[in-house]
């Protein structure tokens, strides 16, 4: 029996991560370009107006043209006050720098807060306590069980 040759549609994937217009390109890669007159912003991703200037550095540049914490694009808060760094396309398929841990809920963190033993709110977000359980359980290796409201790890004696 033959094999079955699966490509992926880049660009059917929330947009390829696009805010605008997205183009397969190579190696199934995305290419982003914006339309009317807009410029493209953080990872050539965002499309903003010709009006608005690029942010520098570590920062992401806003629709409206505020700059934040590019730490702070995709965590679930709107920190631009337009929701523009929330934006469903940007956060599914943005990426984290080399020094930068990507979270489930695609929010990217320093990778020295990957196991940093606290519970945060740049961690992935649960649906519930029974999927942080088994979450929790192949991160350390310890099974837990759900009790009322609260994970309790099972230890060996």
């Amino acid at each position: 029996m033959a094999r079955q040759n699966c490509t992926l549609e880049v660009c059917k994937v929330n947009n390829g991560g696009c805010a605008d217009s997205c183009h397969p390109g190579p190696d199934s890669t995305a290419i982003c370009r914006c339309t009317g007159g807009r410029t493209s912003v953080n990872e050539g991703k965002m499309c903003v107006g010709a009006n608005v200037t690029a942010c520098d550095g570590d920062k992401f540049t806003c629709a409206n043209g505020k700059c934040i914490s590019r730490l702070w694009a995709c965590d679930g808060d709107d920190d631009c006050g337009d929701n523009s760094d929330e934006d469903t396309n940007y956060c599914s398929l943005h990426t984290c720098k080399p020094s930068e841990f990507r979270c489930g809920n695609g929010r990217c963190v320093f990778s020295t807060w990957k196991c940093d033993h606290e519970v945060s709110q740049y961690y992935v977000y649960y649906t519930s306590l029974e999927e942080l359980a088994l979450v929790m359980r192949s991160i350390t290796g310890i099974f837990f069980v759900v009790a009322s409201t609260y994970l309790l790890p099972v230890l060996a004696s």
